[in-house]
């Protein structure tokens, strides 16, 4: 449990198991409390081992309970305040004497922490018998006329923080505090000590002195007019509690990364006592909709539900360690969609069994095996066609036939060649983008480390010079894999809905500095109230970018270069306009192709594979847009697309 989430979860059934291990081997209790307003107060919504072992209720018994239930009448009274402690600091602790099922009082210390998920208010306790600490401490208060060889602090002050005695236990404190025998305490302790003798109840609290951490029992005795503090060491502790909440949080984060919803659920009970965040992208639900409730609603009919929970049942019986089924799922939307479930099976200490569920949307697999199927089909179709045609023309036409065979054989042999290259031409870019990339992150490791260390101007500017060297060709093999992506049909849109004028002005502001640099005029010409889109923001600023970069390319010293937008009535309308040296006509056709140049002597200016403008007309399109050019030689040149608002 951390402050992310209220499930239990690991990455894999193995990190699982190991994750609710360390819940329920905890040698303190853990509860788990949700606060359901001023008048219901906290109720308990999970417990571990420990917590029922030590109390003597069934997890099923604890999930009835509210903090009335678990406490004496006289404790519940007298830490009303702790409520409110929590409220204000988020967390805290503090001392409070609970009761077992049979009425058996167990002294207590209480770590507690407050946090919320999905608008609900949580606090998780970790809960510490301290039955054989007050043994202890009355003990010490037993022998106070003889603390000189405790092990622990011991101290004596007067109600107003003067320091009476201190046994040598106590030399961390005291030179923490500044304080010797006679010296008063520092101001915030000697408040702490007069409203504990005001109010002549024991208090407990946790302070640090220096790097140890110590559980401080502060005791008044009005008759004597004195106060008592015993200190105990408790750095070890809180360590061990540090390294069991970071193992916590960090496997709830592995877990909410996955691509997978897992769903963890124990029988007898068959309720979902765990779900990653993952649920909302597959079934639309969050986590909080799922728990404590049965996987029922995830189905598409109750039947198809107890169709399934006899096939688990039946895999259990026979003591199977894994079941993995296809079938149909709902979502919160009632979309139904199918899924590749694979289900393991883990016995619990309290002989409960867990199911660890996980569950992979597989509509795209099927939409690729039906259009196989349809394909084969239809071959078969054509096959039939083309066989019952040359049958019934067989006597008269066998020659015809020859030949048909003939175009038909050559046909699927240039298919499956054509094929075969294709494959050939995307296995060879993957590895040439893979080839290309991996020197270069070394690369510009090793020249940001030189850049930065290096002392002599000469060496430090080859080093920029290698880091910038770098960085462009890193840029180039990205533009390589995005072209591969685009032609085989696998670039891909992230949709959100975004301000154009703010992505347009934040793109201006990036390059403005590289157009003062070159001696350019960067122009900006937006309307003046927002343009709202559904579109790829990132990719639209690279069809942007790419424009920009390569108007500055081609446009002088003190050129002018505009960028702006119109709002039309069918979608956006975005300009780039140069002053630059225009494009050749015979070049116009071919602007737009991979890796074309150009042919004028203006190619000696420019750098990449040519491949910046196939991929702004490809981003484009793909939003359902179009792009075009007007240029002419020496008159400057002005990219246009259109983007409309909603696709």
């Amino acid at each position: 449990m951390n402050n992310s989430g209220t499930h239990y979860s690991e990455s894999s059934p193995t990190k699982d198991g190991l994750y609710r291990t360390i819940f329920d081997k905890a040698t303190d209790a853990i509860l788990l409390w949700e606060y359901l307003g001023e008048e219901a107060g906290f109720h308990i919504v999970e417990a571990n081992t420990m917590a029922c072992e030590r109390y003597g209720y069934t997890r099923e018994e604890f999930l009835k309970l509210n903090n009335k239930d678990l406490n004496t009448p006289e404790s519940y009274e007298a830490n009303k305040s702790a409520g409110k402690l929590i409220f204000e600091s988020g967390h805290g602790s503090f001392e409070i004497v609970h009761r077992t099922k049979a009425g058996r009082p167990i002294p207590s210390e209480v770590s507690a922490r407050l946090f919320n998920e999905g608008g609900r208010t949580f606090i998780v306790s970790i809960v510490r018998d301290i039955t054989k600490r007050r043994e202890q401490e009355s003990l010490i208060r037993q022998l106070a006329t003889y603390p000189i060889s405790n092990p622990n602090p011991v101290i004596r002050t007067t109600p107003e923080g003067q320091l009476i005695f201190a046994n040598p236990a106590s030399a961390p404190l005291l030179l923490t505090w500044g304080v010797k025998q006679g010296d008063h305490l520092p101001s915030h302790w000697v408040n702490i000590l007069r409203d504990t003798y005001a109010s002549n109840t024991a208090v407990n609290m946790e302070a640090t002195f220096g790097n140890q951490i110590y559980s401080l029992n502060i005791y008044p005795d009005t008759n004597d007019g004195y106060l008592n503090i015993y200190a105990l060491d408790i750095t070890r502790r809180k360590e061990m509690e540090e390294e069991q909440k970071n193992s916590r949080d960090y496997l709830e984060k592995l877990n909410d990364s996955l691509p997978e919803t897992i769903f963890i659920v124990r029988r007898p009970e068959r309720h979902i006592e765990y779900v990653n965040k993952q649920v909302e992208q597959i079934y639309g639900y969050s986590p909080a909709e799922c728990l404590r409730r049965t996987p029922e609603f995830l189905f598409a009919t109750r039947s198809d539900y107890m169709k399934h929970s006899r096939k688990v049942s039946s895999a259990i019986r026979h003591r199977h360690s894994m079941l993995r089924t296809e079938m149909i799922q709902k979502r919160k939307s009632g979309e139904l969609f199918p899924c590749e479930v694979i289900q393991t099976f883990s016995r619990r200490p309290d002989n409960s069994l867990g199911i660890i569920t996980i569950v992979r949307d597989i509509t795209e697999q099927q939409k690729i095996r039906a259009e196989i199927t349809r394909y084969q089909q239809d071959l078969e179709r054509m096959v039939a066609a083309r066989t019952q045609a040359l049958d019934a023309e067989i006597a008269s036409r066998q020659k015809a036939e020859e030949e048909l065979r003939s175009m038909y054989e050559r046909e699927h042999s240039l298919s499956s060649a054509l094929k075969q290259q294709i494959e050939e031409r995307i296995l060879f870019t993957r590895a040439l983008v893979h080839e290309l990339k991996t020197p270069l992150t070394p690369l510009l490791t090793a020249s940001d480390f030189l850049e930065n260390h290096l002392t002599d101007d000469t060496a430090r500017g080859f080093a920029r010079n290698i880091r910038t060297g770098a960085l462009n060709m890193e840029k180039r093999v990205n533009e390589l894999l995005d072209l591969a992506r685009g032609e085989v049909g696998t670039l891909k849109l992230a949709y959100r809905d975004f301000d154009l004028v703010s992505l347009l002005s934040e793109i201006a502001d990036y390059m403005g500095p590289e157009a003062k640099r070159r001696g350019q005029h960067l122009e900006l010409d937006l309307p003046d109230q927002p343009v709202q889109m559904r579109g790829d923001p990132d990719r639209l600023r690279q069809v942007v970018t790419n424009l920009l970069a390569n108007s500055f390319k081609f446009t002088r010293q003190s050129g002018r270069i505009k960028l702006s937008a119109v709002a039309e009535p069918d979608g956006a309308l975005i300009a780039v306009k140069d002053s630059g040296s225009g494009i050749e006509a015979a070049d116009l056709p071919y602007i737009f192709q991979p890796y074309h140049r150009g042919q004028t002597s203006e190619k000696s200016r420019l750098s990449g594979l040519g491949l910046g403008l196939v991929l702004s007309k490809m981003i484009v399109e793909l939003h359902g847009g179009q792009i075009w050019l007007k240029s002419a030689k020496g008159k400057g040149s002005t990219f246009s697309f259109i983007i409309p608002y909603h696709k």
